[in-house]
């Protein structure tokens, strides 16, 4: 018996979310030192940087809570599902999450690399400190699927009796 927290696709959603979180860690680093190694890609005028600084802040403003609401409507009577259709859900649930955090961080790290203007970085980092926020830890899981921990097992529930004394 597979212990549900050890299930092959369990280990593949965290494998897939820790690469997306590397993924925008290196891009984070690499456009950081690329600015400050050899300037910005773009020579913008201020006005773009600003317009740019309004569509930056709208997007995740947007997306993340809108692709929250979608992920939180995949996972809604979760409970009355069978374990395996529980999983199917949680991982396209999951995806959506990520993806609404993972597009709104590279858009700001795409506006840091032409416009070297430090409140994009700033906000890339705080798409960043998200995602690890919603990282699926065991915890997370059982939460979301609204179920206990002990019960995501599929191995027999063990008793405890305590003596008489």
């Amino acid at each position: 018996m597979i212990h549900f927290f050890n299930r092959p696709s369990l280990k593949s959603i965290r494998l897939i979310y820790c690469g997306l979180i590397l993924g925008l860690v290196l891009f984070s680093t690499m456009s950081f030192s690329l600015i400050h190694s050899s300037g910005t890609i773009g020579n913008l005028p201020p006005e773009i940087t600003f317009y740019l600084l309004i569509v930056a802040n709208l997007l995740p403003a947007i997306a993340i809570p809108t692709g929250l609401f979608v992920a939180r409507k995949r996972l809604c009577g979760i409970e009355k599902t069978a374990s395996d259709e529980k999983l199917r859900q949680f991982q396209s649930a999951i995806i959506v999450r990520a993806a609404t955090i993972e597009g709104s961080g590279y858009f700001m790290l795409a506006c840091f690399a032409l416009t070297g203007h430090h409140a994009f970085f700033l906000e890339a980092l705080a798409m960043l400190a998200l995602q690890i926020y919603f990282f699926p830890g065991n915890t997370r899981i059982a939460r979301e699927l609204k179920s206990d921990l002990c019960d995501l097992s599929d191995a027999p529930k063990m008793e405890t009796k305590i003596p008489n004394i």
